[in-house]
């Protein structure tokens, strides 16, 4: 039975963190997608910079995700 509770405890704690990973990865491709239509109009330097940063942190948050996602394999 503490066995079951203790797979239990961790089927929650790995919900909420894809569930809290979800929703971050939500909100940059928000970002992401108005700092791309801020690039398209004024081809800044400084827009293609906010740009950039804005992928490489998607793709951090991705891979938190897919790390998170991965556990359920177990």
């Amino acid at each position: 039975m503490a066995s079951l509770k203790l797979m239990q405890m961790k089927l929650k704690n790995i919900t909420a963190s894809i569930q809290e990973n979800t929703a971050s990865l939500s909100e940059q491709i928000t970002t992401f997608d108005e700092l791309a239509k801020s690039y398209a109009q004024t081809k800044s330097d400084e827009a293609f910079a906010a740009l950039q940063r804005s992928v490489k942190k998607l793709g951090r948050t991705t891979d938190i995700l897919a790390k998170s996602i991965s556990r359920f394999k177990l």
